[in-house]
């Protein structure tokens, strides 16, 4: 039973690390006070998808132009560069 307390209490710690990436990269640009709830709706979809980075950048990708209906543009550097970023910073809660 403690064992699966200690999971559970890691996963929550998990899913708080990634919404604070989330509202920290804020691709809405929503004032902060908004950016801590906004993206809470994706975290079961990137939690499933953080142990493969390939998989989760196409996520957050499709994320940027399906979900949030955002101009992104993986061939341009500056936009590819904040996405695997963001990528990066998510897989490393992981490790």
């Amino acid at each position: 039973m403690e064992f699966l307390f200690l999971l559970v209490s890691e996963m929550k710690t998990i899913e708080k690390s990634i919404n604070q990436i989330l509202a920290d990269w804020n691709p809405l640009d929503v004032p902060p006070n908004i950016a801590e709830t906004e993206y809470v709706v994706f975290i079961p979809s990137i939690r499933s998808k953080m142990n493969d980075e390939k998989e989760l950048l196409m996520y957050l990708e499709a994320l940027l132009t399906n979900e949030l209906e955002l101009d992104y543009n993986s061939a341009n550097s500056l936009q590819n560069a904040e996405v695997k970023d963001v990528a990066r910073k998510i897989i490393k809660l992981t490790i």
